[in-house]
Formats: structure tokens, sequence, C-alpha cells
């Protein structure tokens, strides 16, 4: 079957005009284009690309039916990889990409992209990472990636963390989700990574809630360490609003380090 893109071309034909293009504009529309026709087909408020121009185009398609929706995919994907060739940095693209692979369920690799456009926007977390670039919606994306590979992995504990720590770069710390991760931990098989959970927590719900955890598993150790972050200084809820963002910049730095090296080095 012969598949027909914009304009009346083939998938082959159109694959074929694309790996001429270089021009950083030209690309952005054309991967804006492809990203609203993948969101008009897959019609999932929730697993939409999200990207610069997107919003130039119609969401509504009269022929939806002659179009392929795995084809689309596969030619972003494409199109995509190529422009990050060109512009390896370029944050649009690492996003875009990013969210390409959640849709399609890579979540691993979805990770690494979100990753590096937030290393690119924070020149690799020396400074806070700006909202208008990785704001909530790509966070609770992360978030996701991170339970759905604790379900198909042979080592989840890391991922439970990871999901954990995560919630609380919300702008309302999702206590919900942060909470039944960790509470799926299993306590005596709990890994080498859960010795430095506190330190990257900086939160005082959840820290108290890693208290009582603690206490009710046994594990008087952890549960010692919890109370000795709870009573650091820095993280005295009575200290000023720039006294608690930096004591929460400095733990969000650390931890995105840490998840980089797995992800993206």
């Amino acid at each position: 079957m012969t598949l027909i893109f914009l304009g009346g071309l083939t998938r082959s034909q159109l694959s074929s005009w694309v790996e001429r293009i270089k021009e950083g504009t030209i690309l952005s529309v054309l991967a804006s284009l492809l990203a609203r026709l993948h969101n008009v087909l897959r019609d999932e408020p929730s697993l939409e690309l999200n990207g610069e121009y997107v919003a130039l185009w119609p969401a509504v398609l009269s022929n939806a039916n002659s179009y392929h929706l795995r084809a689309v995919a596969e030619m972003l994907w494409q199109l995509l990889s190529q422009a990050l060739d060109i512009y390896p940095i370029n944050i649009g693209y690492l996003k875009l990409m990013g969210d390409l692979n959640f849709v399609m369920n890579h979540y691993a690799i979805a990770m690494k992209y979100y990753l590096e456009a937030a290393i690119v926007a924070s020149d690799f977390f020396g400074q806070p990472i700006p909202r208008t670039v990785i704001d909530d919606s790509i966070f609770r994306r992360m978030i996701k990636c991170c339970t759905q590979l604790q379900c198909h992995t042979q080592d989840p504990l890391s991922f439970s963390l990871l999901a954990a720590v995560l919630c609380q770069f919300l702008e309302e710390v999702d206590y919900v989700t942060a909470f039944k991760s960790l509470g799926e931990r299993g306590g005596s098989t709990a890994d080498a990574a859960d010795a430095h959970l506190a330190s990257c927590v900086w939160d005082i719900t959840l820290l108290e809630f890693l208290v009582h955890l603690h206490a009710k598993r046994g594990e008087i150790q952890r549960k010692q360490q919890a109370i000795k972050v709870i009573g650091l200084l820095e993280l005295n809820s009575n200290n000023n609003e720039e006294i608690q963002r930096e004591a929460a910049n400095i733990r969000k730095a650390r931890f995105l380090r840490a998840i980089s090296r797995q992800y993206v080095m």
C-alpha cells in the first residue's frame, strides 16, 4: 500500500525531500505541521505533541482517514533526528523528540530527551531551569516515564524513587503519586540509591512521610537519616522564601545531575 502524504507526495518522496532541508525555521515549521497532524489523528489530549508553531495549524481534518498515524510519527521522527543532527542543542527539537517518544511508549528515551533539554536550558543545572522551558506538563511526563519503567523492569525500585523525587518539581507537589511510589518499595530490597534519597528531598511533608514509612518498616537508620535532614537549617519552614528556594534549587540540581548520568551520559 502506497501512503500519500502532504501535497500528494508518497512517503518515500516526502522523505527524500525532507532530507534536503537544513534551514532551522523550515525544519521547525514542518515539525509543527507533523506534530499537529499526529495530534489530530490520535485525538488524545493527554498524549499531545507540543512545540513551537503547532498552534498555527488547524485542529480539525476533513479527510483524517487519508493519513496513517504510524507513518506520520515515523516521518516526524526522521525529521527531528535530522534536525538534531544539525542543531543538537535546540531545546524545542529536544522537547518534541521527548514528547514523540513518550506517546510511543519509549519512556527511557523520552527521559533522555527531556533531560537533554533541561541540561541545555540550565547550563547542566548550574542555574534553575526556566519554567517557560520545562513546565509541569513535562515534569508530569517524566514522572509517568518513571512509573511506567517501574512496572516493566527487573529493578523497579530506583524508578519509584525517581518518580517520588520528581513529584516535588511540580508547582503543587503531587503527594498522592509520591507516597504511592515510596510505599511500593520493599523495605528489605531497597537498593543503594535509597540511602541518598533524603539528600534530594526538600519538601517537609515528603520527609515526614519518609520518617513514618521507615519507622513502620523498622528501618531505624533510614528513619534517623530522614529526621536529620528535616532538622537542617536551610529546610526550616520559617526561613524566608529566598532561602527555601535556594535549598530546593541545590537539591534539584543534585538530583537532576545524578539521573542525567543514568539516562544521558
